[in-house]
C-alpha cells in the first residue's frame, strides 16, 4: 500500500512534515482525497505557494485542481533520469555524454532568455550529426515545450521557491522512515508510532530543539544519525 509522504520548506530552509497518508492505489482519486484533506486542515494563509513533483501526470492534474493557486515545479534529478534513458544510448562516448550534460545543466539553470536560447542552440550544434532531430525531438516535445516553466530557472524563478527543484527532502524523510520500519510487512498501527518518531528526529535535527519525544518511542541512535 503506497504511502504519501508531504514534506514543507520554511523561509529559512528548515523542512518539516506535513502529512502522511496510506492510499491503495497511485491515481488521480486517491491523490485527490490526501490532498482535499489536508487542504481542509490549513487555513488558506497556510497554504502551499510552490509544490515540487515527478511528472506523475495524476498527481500533477490533482495539485492544480486542488491548489489551483499553486505553482507547480518539475523534480530535475527525474527529469535528468529520464533524458538518461531516452537519449545516452545516442552518444557514442561517455565524454560526449558529460559534455551534453553540461550544456543541459546550463541551459535548465539559465537566469535569463538570452542564456536559455544560447544553450539551447549550443546544445543543437554539438549533437551527434546523425541523432540531432530525434534528442531534440525528444527534448522539445516531451520536456521544454510543456514543462519548461516548471524547471528552467528563468521561469520557475520568477516565483518564491527558496531553491527548491528537487524532492531531496521529501525522499530522505522517506529513506529514514524504510530504515525505521524495516520490513514492508508493518501494519498500520506499527507504521504511526514509527512516522511520529521520523517526524520528532527530523524536528530536533533542524530545530536543535528540546521537542518532547513521541510516548513510546524507543532510543535508535543510530538511525537518527
Amino acid at each position: 500500500m503506497p504511502l504519501v509522504q508531504i514534506i514543507g520548506v520554511t523561509s529559512t530552509l528548515m523542512s518539516f512534515c506535513i502529512a502522511h497518508a496510506f492510499v491503495s492505489n497511485e491515481k488521480q482519486e486517491n491523490f485527490t482525497w490526501v490532498l482535499q484533506r489536508l487542504k481542509h486542515s490549513l487555513d488558506s494563509v497556510m497554504e502551499p505557494r510552490v509544490i515540487v513533483t515527478d511528472r506523475d501526470r495524476a498527481l500533477m492534474n490533482t495539485c492544480a485542481t486542488v491548489f489551483a493557486r499553486a505553482i507547480h515545479s518539475l523534480y530535475r534529478w527525474h527529469i535528468q533520469q529520464n533524458i538518461l534513458k531516452h537519449c545516452r544510448p545516442s552518444f557514442k562516448t561517455e565524454e560526449s555524454w558529460e559534455r551534453f550534460l553540461y550544456k543541459w545543466r546550463k541551459l535548465i539553470n539559465s537566469t535569463t532568455d538570452l542564456d536559455y536560447n544560447y544553450w539551447y542552440e549550443r546544445i543543437r550544434s554539438k549533437l551527434p550529426s546523425k541523432k540531432t532531430d530525434v534528442i531534440m525531438d525528444y527534448l522539445d516535445s516531451i520536456w521544454l515545450q510543456p514543462y519548461r516553466d516548471q524547471f528552467v530557472s528563468f521561469w520557475s524563478d520568477q516565483h518564491l521557491n527558496f531553491g527548491q527543484c528537487t524532492m531531496n527532502r521529501a525522499e530522505g524523510q522517506h529513506a529514514l522512515l524504510k530504515q525505521y520500519l524495516g520490513d514492508s510487512n508493518y501494519t498500520v498501527d506499527k507504521v504511526v508510532p514509527n512516522v511520529r518518531e521520523v517526524c520528532y528526529i527530523l524536528g530536533v535535527k533542524e530545530e536543535g530543539s528540546n521537542s518532547k519525544k513521541p510516548e513510546g518511542s524507543q532510543d535508535r541512535g543510530k538511525s537518527s544519525t
